[in-house]
């Protein structure tokens, strides 16, 4: 009979602590807050990549049509005019 009433408990348990929201004032003293300095340096790298992916689809020639940029190619305009 105890090993039955242990399961109960573990399960109580853990329903409770899955209960927990993750913004809950409980979580956040658990697992921290995260550091401005990591938000910011997540942010720029994201920025800087993207900067990176749309100048090098506006700045590259398409290797299919000569003098377009893939930007172009990928978009259809037409070569002149």
């Amino acid at each position: 009979m105890e090993n039955g009433k242990d399961k109960v408990t573990e399960t109580s348990r853990r329903d409770r602590l899955n209960g927990i929201e993750l913004r809950s004032e409980k979580m956040r003293e658990v697992l921290g807050d995260i550091p401005r300095g990591l938000v910011w340096a997540t942010v720029a790298v994201l920025v800087i990549l993207s900067a990176a992916v749309i100048a090098a689809v506006t700045l590259i020639p398409s290797p299919y049509e000569p003098g377009v940029s893939i930007l172009r190619h990928l978009i259809g305009w037409p070569i002149h005019g």
